[in-house]
């Protein structure tokens, strides 16, 4: 049991797990409203997920797993933040004109769209794969922070038309929350999809022309100027595509191991990139559209089903 900061008597851990900038839970010994402390632990809570779940989502574990540790990391900082967080009085909270999450949520949007421009201006054309996943990173961290500010429109749009009575201002509120979640989980499925759709082209196309190259130098009819080209290309292409150096023909009809040139390096890393964005857009296109969906449907029981504060008002 936790205790009224105001005169010690018991709160209900069950009581304060609605706490939020629309709900402050009452002390029944008192009658004290009762809010959190926007403190270390408030800012905590809002990263730590953020960090876990995208590591899990990205992950190379199976869809039941993630799925389990992401509830594990959801159920686990509830109960952990349920039991530790400081609880004050609500009478002197500053009224808002948007809820806090909303507010978050922006910030974590414009955050990740600084380090995609920032990155995009100081990065050079072929970067390392350290800044390609810190760059897919940003890319969900922006679909994370719009998701929250979306969805705690839904939840503040509902809870509002639930206490206050229906009016247009509100109702749009909804309606809009409830559009953006259904248009970004379609529009982040599709766009992803179709960027994999052509990085597997391009994919296809090489691994065709080497099977081309390939066919070719089997000939034994093949003249050996013709054989020498073909061959170093084919030892080219297997260095870009995977990194393995092979024996090729010369023009004297000798065989040497491959030596890459500075147009090989530079294409062995643009392919290297290549391909780990094409892994991560197949995810991204399931990931982000998950988000936007659980976001909807989570927005709307929270809305529906978040006790309505009698007294006080919604900031």
């Amino acid at each position: 049991m936790r205790k009224c900061p105001k005169c010690s008597g018991p709160i209900s851990p069950f009581s304060i797990v609605f706490i939020s900038e629309m709900y402050s839970a009452q002390c029944k010994a008192c009658g004290a409203r009762l809010n959190r402390k926007k403190n270390l632990q408030f800012w905590l809570v809002i990263i730590i997920p953020v960090i876990a779940i995208s590591i899990i989502l990205f992950s190379n574990i199976n869809l039941s797993w993630k799925i389990i540790l992401v509830l594990a990391v959801f159920l686990t900082l509830i109960i952990v933040d349920v039991f530790t967080m400081t609880l004050i009085e609500d009478e002197k909270r500053r009224k808002s004109k948007l809820p806090k999450p909303v507010v978050i949520g922006f910030t974590l949007f414009f955050t990740a769209k600084l380090y995609q421009i920032v990155s995009g201006l100081i990065d050079p054309e072929y970067s390392t794969m350290t800044r390609v996943n810190l760059f897919y990173f940003s890319e969900l961290l922006e679909n994370m922070g719009l998701a929250l500010a979306f969805g705690s429109m839904i939840i503040y749009g509902i809870y509002t038309l639930r206490k206050a009575g229906i009016t247009l201002k509100y109702v749009s509120v909804v309606v809009l929350g409830i559009m953006f979640c259904a248009g970004h989980a379609w529009y982040s499925y599709a766009i992803n999809q179709n960027i994999f759709d052509m990085h597997q082209m391009y994919i296809k196309s090489s691994d065709d022309l080497k099977e081309n190259l390939e066919a070719k130098l089997a000939k034994d009819s093949l003249i050996l100027e013709k054989r020498a080209k073909l061959s170093q290309q084919y030892a080219k292409m297997q260095y870009e595509d995977e990194g393995i150096l092979i024996e090729h023909v010369t023009p004297e009809g000798a065989t040497t191991i491959y030596k890459p040139s500075p147009e090989a390096e530079t294409n062995r890393i643009k392919y290297l990139r290549l391909k780990t964005q094409s892994r991560l857009h197949k995810k991204s296109s399931v990931i982000y559209a998950w988000i936007w969906v659980v976001t909807g449907v989570i927005a709307l029981l929270i809305g529906t089903f978040n006790p309505i504060q009698k007294e006080g008002n919604i900031s």
